[in-house]
């Protein structure tokens, strides 16, 4: 999930990614090798953060999940980040 977020936040510019971190990790506190386990905290950072960009960086995690599990993405306009990894684990067979 970190390459995933880290490839997300690379759409920003690769200096972004570590200010993007420590900003979520201060304000947040969700650590970078955590936002798996605290999704729906990383979530509402994102969305504090970036407002209605929010759903296009979501996106961009999303589709960098799917193509390290080897599955196909499809775009759900209303799907948030935690939608989209609970569908991912799904497909895999891995419990939420």
């Amino acid at each position: 999930m970190v390459h995933a977020v880290d490839r997300g936040f690379l759409t920003l510019g690769e200096v972004m990614i570590e200010p993007l971190y420590a900003l979520v990790d201060t304000s947040y506190g969700v650590k970078r090798e955590e936002v798996l386990e605290k999704l729906p905290k990383f979530h509402m950072a994102l969305r504090e953060i970036m407002g209605a960009g929010a759903g296009v960086m979501e996106r961009q995690i999303a589709k960098s999940l799917y193509a390290q599990l080897g599955q196909e993405f499809a775009n759900y306009p209303n799907w948030t980040l935690i939608d989209y990894v609970n569908d991912a684990k799904r497909k895999c067979g891995i419990g939420s």
